[in-house]
């Protein structure tokens, strides 16, 4: 792209956006919630992960998608 100073290295902007997603893929195909957004190395606007709820035959769970702690609880 050619952008100046957009990089992840000293002296750079420090533009970065941290998605609630696992994989790349997911962070593509699914609408993640942006938990980070960092400009010119400051945060500027953060939110908590939110839960995801399944219906599994009639009954609802929430379920939490990351690799380090699957879960799920019937609500």
């Amino acid at each position: 792209m050619c952008l100046d100073n957009y990089d992840l290295q000293k002296g750079y902007n420090g533009d970065l956006v941290i998605l609630q997603a696992t994989e790349i893929n997911e962070g593509l195909r699914l609408k993640p919630s942006r938990l980070f957004v960092i400009r010119r190395g400051k945060i500027i606007s953060f939110e908590k992960p939110k839960p995801s709820n399944v219906l599994i035959n009639v009954e609802t769970y929430k379920v939490g998608f990351s690799k380090k702690d699957f879960s799920w609880t019937q609500l």
